[in-house]
């Protein structure tokens, strides 16, 4: 998923400094979830169904895992945690792809704290009409970023209006 592109999570409770990225939290919290009983599905099966039943007076989930035409993995537990990842749309720019987590960004949350660090503000641009765009601009507003620049294709923004206007009143974008 897209935290494990990312090079440096300082803004994780408990995980500062360590070295190991987005890739070394996901190992760590793997493990550990493993360590008390968490199961993993491999990443080339699928859900075909997921029915709820009762077991020893218990509401439980089952989770039938396998490919489009065959079941070949049953799952039953209390609590089904979907984690279908997110793919961001890329720009096509030139070197984009050795730029991704260093100085191109797609998780403001993730990686907010970059353009800040040493008492460092950036400029930074936000690309994008939507509601993660905005959530990325008040975010890096918040955390004081000198200068946001919001770019995006369209005329009209598909995050609310109201989310819009408040973006619009802040002194840095």
């Amino acid at each position: 998923g897209s935290l494990s592109g990312t090079s440096e999570i300082d803004n994780f409770p408990s995980f500062f400094g360590h070295s190991g990225g987005g890739q070394g939290w996901i190992d760590t919290t793997m493990e550990q979830a493993s360590f008390f009983g968490a199961q993993f599905a491999p990443p080339t099966l699928i859900a075909t169904e997921l029915v709820k039943t009762k077991v020893q007076q218990q509401d439980l989930f089952e989770v039938h895992l396998g490919t489009e035409t065959s079941t070949d993995l049953l799952v039953i537990g209390k609590t089904v945690i979907v984690a279908s990842g997110s793919v961001p749309r890329k720009l096509s720019l030139p070197h984009e792809t050795s730029l991704w987590g260093h100085s191109i960004h797609n998780c403001a949350l993730c990686d907010g704290d970059v353009y800040v660090r040493n008492n460092s503000k950036k400029s930074v641009a936000v690309i994008g009409g939507g509601d993660a765009a905005v959530e990325a601009i008040f975010l890096l507003h918040k955390l004081g970023v000198d200068t946001i620049h919001w770019i995006h294709r369209s005329e009209e923004y598909r995050a609310s209006l109201l989310e819009v206007e408040r973006v619009r009143h802040l002194t840095n974008v």
